[in-house]
């Protein structure tokens, strides 16, 4: 009857509030370890936002705005107006100059390593700051 109908309402409505939350798969702490190509050290204050001596990152849906540009998660790539094209396979992003593996909370690639601790993605060599 009515109260059927009533609560297939309010599974409608509550299945449209939590899909756009559910179908953002990028997180903040694989863009900076694996996708952002700077060195530096990010304190990640919550799952949208980052700070560094080298100011911050805001994530707003799909877009991150950085210090160096912006960069759009499209399916499984990130794209940049300032960098190459980044594809996450699940545990490797890469792009045409650089492949960096994930391997649990660590990123490996040939020009440092990153680790994620927490809250923290700290570069293993911070003393070569782009």
């Amino acid at each position: 009857g009515t109260q059927g109908c009533y609560m297939k309402r309010i599974l409608i409505a509550m299945a449209v509030l939590v899909a756009p939350v559910m179908g953002e798969d990028g997180n903040l702490q694989d863009f900076i370890g694996g996708v952002y190509n700077k060195r530096g050290t990010w304190i990640i204050t919550d799952k949208d936002n980052a700070l560094s001596s080298e100011g911050c990152i805001r994530k707003v849906g799909d877009n991150y705005f950085t210090p160096h540009g912006f960069y759009r998660k499209v399916g499984n790539t990130y794209l940049s107006d300032t960098e190459d094209p980044v594809v996450d396979t699940g545990s490797t992003f890469l792009s045409s100059s650089r492949a960096v593996v994930k391997c649990q909370k660590t990123y490996l690639w040939s020009g440092g390593n990153k680790v994620s601790t927490g809250s923290t993605v700290l570069d293993s060599d911070d003393s070569d700051s782009e």
